[in-house]
């Protein structure tokens, strides 16, 4: 298939007439990101630009400041099925809220459930390993045509949800799963989305600067904490938009910090009147320049360590990804 999508996440209605804009007129497929950070967003979008084949791949807790709760973000995601067009609907059948939504669509939409469970693309056996600065995720993807073996140079084993999303649809539109497969074994990771950079001292940063939720977080601090390497290092930044519930959070990722010899936090949030992460040898708050802290970090990493770099948006954090990688100018 000749395929289009958006230039980087060009995902409000905007970006999506930008992305149709530029669409080649010999394209077969075009692939549009729908986002939100409250109610009606995604509708909108839907009203102008159908789509005929859905993919929701999950609903945590991120922009609740717009949501409200859980059961918002799901609501405002399942817009996207408000589509005329619609007839094909994939749907991450490990949350228990996407499953009751989607039992709920027209019997004229095909659902396919992706996840780690009893699924229609289930997720088999993912691990995941850095070797030599090498990322490497493997898993099987058990389809309704027999296994298909994944390979993925993606960052955590969290990241076989987008995989399996992408050879599900693949698949289901005609692609042979083995060619999928391979074509997925090629890509690469966005900057500042798990992209695995190996730095000029010889040590590997984990590169996920460009947003973050409490799940996203959770899962990419227990895999680089599960990480062989003499020594683990993160900056945390903060997860913004998350409301009222916004302090409990970043104090549930508190005990993820242990297994890491430095832990930088930056942001208004860690300091709170009981600054979070407090008492810990491991742990300091930041409240410099973001150049002086990729400096300094810069200093403790040796051949082989591993440093984590995540946070919202808001903490720009990639500049201390670009500095300590040594593609930014002083």
């Amino acid at each position: 298939f000749k395929a289009h999508s958006a230039e980087h996440s060009y995902n409000t209605l905007i970006g999506c007439s930008m992305a149709i804009l530029s669409l080649p007129a010999d394209s077969e497929i075009l692939l549009l990101e729908m986002g939100a950070s409250h109610r009606g967003e995604i509708g909108d979008i839907v009203a102008h630009f159908p789509p005929t084949v859905a993919l929701v791949t999950e609903a945590a807790a991120a922009h609740l400041e717009g949501f409200g709760s859980a059961e918002g973000i799901v609501a405002a995601k399942m817009e996207i099925a408000r589509s005329a067009r619609l007839r094909k609907f994939f749907y991450n059948g490990d949350n228990p809220l996407l499953r009751k939504e989607a039992a709920l669509l027209p019997t004229e939409v095909d659902r396919f459930s992706v996840g780690l469970g009893e699924c229609d693309y289930r997720i088999v056996n993912p691990a995941f390993s850095i070797k030599e600065g090498e990322p490497s995720l493997s898993f099987s993807l058990s389809t309704p045509t027999g296994e298909v073996a994944v390979k993925s140079r993606s960052f955590g084993r969290h990241a076989a949800y987008p995989a399996a999303f992408a050879l599900a649809a693949a698949m289901d539109l005609g692609v042979d799963g083995k060619d999928a497969a391979e074509a997925l074994s090629r890509a690469e990771s966005l900057g500042g989305r798990g992209r695995v950079r190996r730095l000029p001292c010889g040590a590997v940063l984990i590169d996920d600067s460009y947003n973050a939720n409490p799940v996203s977080m959770k899962a990419v601090l227990e895999e680089a904490g599960r990480a062989e390497a003499p020594g683990r290092f993160a900056v945390v930044g903060e997860m913004l938009e998350l409301g009222e519930r916004g302090v409990d959070f970043h104090r549930d990722l508190v005990g993820l910090f242990a297994p890491f010899r430095r832990v930088w936090l930056v942001g208004k949030t860690w300091e709170q009147e009981a600054p979070l992460g407090s008492g810990a040898d491991n742990v300091c708050h930041w409240g410099g320049s973001l150049k002086e802290l990729a400096d300094l970090v810069a200093q403790e990493l040796s051949g082989g360590d591993l440093i984590v770099v995540k946070g919202s948006r808001g903490n720009a954090l990639d500049i201390v990804a670009d500095r300590l990688a040594g593609e930014k100018e002083p």
